[in-house]
């Protein structure tokens, strides 16, 4: 109720009021994908995930999966791209949750995976720095680069071109840095 007192000449009147509360809009995801492929699927402990939705932009973006945080690579108000928490290894499922700005999202169930493994757009490039292309390919004998995500890093990675099995890569592992 709220009261009005104008004085002696005007009087007082009493009106009823309601104030309704609302909750701020909450960060939502609404899909999660390979961040290479940008397909839905699992996530891979120590891969780089996308993370698409809404409400992701202001202060303090973060992301955890069953409360492990994932380290946040890049973040607009629609798209985060992290490094999914290697202490993922071996659960078949995760709760995901992105804060941003103090305001949390509901949880969402991701399944997690041993390997889910694509390569980057651009992500093969030849020992000279340029892209390979069916247009540009590499010189035989030469080392090529396959920038990919979805290796977990534990087993056994081999390759496969034009029939010959790469059985021990040079490096396989984290991007440096």
């Amino acid at each position: 109720t709220l009261t009005i007192n104008g004085g002696p000449v005007a009087g007082v009147i009493t009106i009823p009021a309601t104030l309704t509360v609302t909750s701020p809009p909450l960060p939502t995801i609404t899909s999660v994908l390979n961040a290479a492929s940008l397909l839905s699927g699992p996530v891979v402990p120590g891969s780089i995930t996308t993370v698409m939705g809404t409400l992701f932009g202001g202060a303090n973006v973060s992301a955890t999966f069953n409360n492990l945080p994932a380290t946040i690579l890049f973040s607009n108000q629609t798209q985060i791209n992290l490094l999914v928490p290697a202490g993922l290894a071996g659960q078949p499922s995760a709760q995901l949750v992105v804060t941003a700005g103090g305001l949390s999202s509901a949880p969402t169930t991701v399944s997690v995976a041993n390997f889910g493994p694509a390569i980057f757009s651009g992500g093969i490039v030849n020992q000279d720095g340029t892209v390979n292309s069916a247009s540009n390919g590499a010189a035989r004998g030469s080392v090529i680069v396959l920038w990919a995500t979805g290796l977990s890093g534990t087993g056994t990675i081999t390759g496969n071109i034009g029939g010959e099995t790469i059985g021990v890569p040079y490096y396989a592992g984290p991007a440096p840095g």
